[in-house]
């Protein structure tokens, strides 16, 4: 009868033992789970910051902008007024166009010259709107007017045509300002934007931020600005 007793003993004590070490076996493996899932969250979230640093280290920038954010330096910055272009309505908005010179204190033979794009929006009962704005490069304006005179054939050859498909034709300039015109159906529109373009919208070329909507035959007018501050810059 000893023997037995013993052997129970023995026996229920080897059960203790089995069952410590499976809870300490599934303990370590719950804790290596929970380690490996706080390191795994970790490493995303470096790596999405890298991703998006790398995506703005990357976005294009206006030859102005890279000056101007330059820090330890003076810098001396000249506008002029060259015009603008409204549109009234439930929100009213504004391009205003601005011709930029910039430079060095110390070293005006250095410039930096283009012109500054802003739309504004605002609505009757607010006392403040918003605003974005996008520098053009002097070295933009050319092919900026030529493909505004692009988007206004396309529109005047669309108007000609039996209405069919979504069609756009858009231009871009590095700095972040857009112009576009498209046809849906039997309409026809033309539109201004100033803003940076997101990584959603990167794909289609499409600036996130202040959109102005204008008639086709207000592209003229916004070219002939364009134009003009384009004259004044060279003699600038």
């Amino acid at each position: 009868m000893g023997g037995d007793v013993r052997r129970q003993a023995f026996t229920g004590k080897a059960r203790l033992d089995l069952r410590a070490v499976i809870r300490d076996y599934k303990m370590e493996v719950a804790v290596k789970v929970l380690v490996s899932a706080v390191l795994s969250a970790f490493l995303f979230i470096c790596s999405f910051q890298a991703v998006h640093a790398a995506e703005q280290a990357a976005e294009p920038q206006s030859q102005i902008e890279g000056f101007t954010s330059r820090s330890g330096l003076l810098i001396s910055k000249n506008i002029y007024a060259v015009g603008e272009k409204s549109v009234y309505g439930v929100i009213d908005k504004k391009l205003t166009i601005d011709a930029l010179v910039i430079f060095a204190a110390g070293n005006p033979e250095k410039k930096y010259k283009g012109l500054r794009m802003e739309i504004t929006e605002k609505k009757s009962d607010e006392e403040f709107g918003r605003s974005s704005a996008a520098f053009v490069d002097m070295d933009e304006l050319e092919g900026l007017s030529k493909a505004i005179a692009g988007m206004m054939d396309a529109a005047w050859k669309w108007k000609g045509e039996a209405p069919g498909a979504y069609r756009e034709i858009f231009y871009v300039t590095r700095g972040g300002f857009g112009m576009g015109t498209y046809s849906k159906g039997a309409e026809i529109h033309a539109y201004a934007s100033a803003g940076r373009t997101d990584a959603r919208s990167k794909d289609w070329g499409l600036p996130k931020t202040t959109i102005i909507f204008v008639n086709v035959g207000d592209m003229k007018e916004i070219k002939d600005i364009v134009d003009r501050g384009l004259v004044l810059l060279k003699e600038k």
